[in-house]
């Protein structure tokens, strides 16, 4: 649903049990387990393995947002997480 909502395509394929994102430029995937996501081939090491929780996948949201150039800001007081643009 985020990576819907920052105007990305977002694909399961149940059988290599990957996730993928992409907008006209970039495509970033992952397999559920692996700590590793590739965006347009190049490795990014991810600090949390995708996984999926009560029938959704979850993929760490920094290495989504610097791979699609989407800014985050942290607020501390409430911590929680702005995502901007």
């Amino acid at each position: 649903a985020l990576a819907e909502s920052l105007g990305l395509r977002a694909d399961w394929n149940s059988n290599t049990k990957s996730a993928t994102c992409s907008n006209d430029s970039k495509v970033a995937s992952v397999v559920i387990g692996a700590d590793t996501m590739f965006v347009n081939g190049t490795p990014i090491k991810l600090n949390a393995k995708a996984a999926i929780k009560n029938g959704s996948t979850f993929v760490e949201l920094r290495s989504l947002a610097i791979a699609f150039g989407v800014n985050l800001e942290w607020d501390s007081a409430t911590k929680t997480v702005k995502v901007i643009g």
